[in-house]
């Protein structure tokens, strides 16, 4: 859809309005869309850097992506419920809708479940993550959102790894350096890899700081977690890195 300049203004303001600082316009488009902000738009002020986001969707052809991603990070904001709604003819009405490649990806991707390794420390930023790969249509697990009250944790969580098509463990420098029951999730990772054909992606390690992945080997598997490629959470693309890895899976 190409924009007028009424229209550019009315989207730039919603934008504002649900966005009010850059850094929730920048974790909206990397959570939402894969997108880095300071590489799509520029500008001195939070309405320069928006008029020129809008202006590159425009160009690119991903103005409905981004409406429908604003109004998925921020369904409660009514001026986006007012952008989207059908009697307003300044936006067509099918941005409720999500792309047709997008849907199609959606439903070849709800079957893959992703157990998400972490330390307790760890949880708010990992609860980010969660919520993306939800709203990209996969089934995280993490124990706060999935276990039910009554359920024990520590038969569940066993289950839940062997359940699961991709296992992502988060590392930090606060989680490396502790015991707990996370080192016991990576061995039973680890053996439940062991069991799978050679190449296949399941094990994911992800840094979420300036951290060293921890030398945990099974000698009697051949497994070692330092073999494994890690991701760096603090790249401007690991979002976009890490549905692909997850894409691998839905496509093997």
């Amino acid at each position: 859809m190409i924009l007028s300049g009424e229209q550019r203004q009315k989207l730039r303001d919603a934008l504002i309005s649900a966005f009010p600082s850059k850094a929730s316009l920048e974790q909206m488009l990397a959570f939402q869309l894969n997108k880095n902000l300071d590489v799509i738009a520029g500008g001195t002020n939070l309405k320069e850097v928006v008029f020129n986001l809008i202006k590159t969707a425009d160009a690119e052809g991903w103005v409905e992506k981004l409406i429908y991603a604003a109004r998925e990070e921020n369904p409660g904001n009514q001026s986006l419920k007012d952008l989207a709604a059908p009697e307003d003819n300044s936006v067509q009405p099918n941005i409720r809708q999500k792309p047709h490649q997008e849907q199609q990806s959606v439903k070849l991707s709800k079957h893959i479940q992703i157990f998400l390794a972490h330390a307790n420390e760890d949880k708010p930023e990992v609860e980010k993550i969660y919520k993306h790969l939800e709203n990209k249509g996969y089934k995280p697990w993490m124990d706060k959102k999935d276990l039910l009250p009554g359920q024990n944790w520590r038969e569940e969580t066993p289950k839940a790894i062997k359940q699961s098509q991709i296992f992502i463990a988060f590392f930090s420098q606060i989680s490396v350096s502790k015991q707990g029951y996370m080192q016991k999730e990576l061995r039973l990772a680890l053996n439940h890899y062991a069991q799978m054909p050679p190449g296949k992606i399941f094990l994911i390690p992800l840094k979420l700081d300036d951290c060293e992945i921890p030398p945990l080997q099974l000698p009697e598997l051949g497994m070692n977690l330092q073999d494994l490629h890690w991701l760096d959470y603090r790249e401007s693309d690991a979002l976009e890195k890490l549905v692909r890895s997850i894409e691998s899976i839905a496509n093997y």
